[in-house]
C-alpha cells in the first residue's frame, strides 16, 4: 500500500501551486485503489494472476487494470514533484536551463 505525499504548505504552495492539485490528485488515486483492494481482495493473493487463468473475475480484472494506472499516475505525479523541488532549488534565473 502506498501513501499519498503530506499537503503541501503555503510556503510550497507559492512556489509552485500546481502541488495542490497533485496532492488531492495523489490522495484520490490511494483511496480508490485502497477501496479497490477492499472490495477485490484477492488481489492480495500471492497467486492472483495464475488463479485468473483457470477462474477469471472480470470485477478484479478490471479492479487491477484500474490500480495499474493509478500505480503508474503516481509515478508520474512523484516525477512531477521531484521535477519541482529540483527546480526550486537551481539558482535565480537558471530555472530555464532545467
Amino acid at each position: 500500500m502506498t501513501w499519498p505525499t503530506p499537503v503541501p504548505g503555503p510556503v510550497a504552495l507559492a512556489e509552485a501551486p500546481e502541488l495542490a492539485a497533485l496532492c488531492v490528485l495523489d490522495v484520490a488515486l490511494t483511496a480508490a485503489t485502497n477501496a479497490l483492494i477492499a472490495a477485490n481482495v484477492e488481489l492480495q493473493a500471492d497467486d492472483f494472476v495464475r488463479e485468473l487463468a483457470n477462474h477469471p473475475a472480470v470485477e478484479a480484472c478490471l479492479a487491477e487494470a484500474v490500480i495499474a494506472h493509478a500505480d503508474a499516475l503516481q509515478t508520474a505525479l512523484a516525477r512531477y514533484r521531484d521535477y519541482l523541488q529540483q527546480r526550486a532549488l537551481m539558482p535565480a534565473g537558471l530555472e530555464h536551463l532545467f
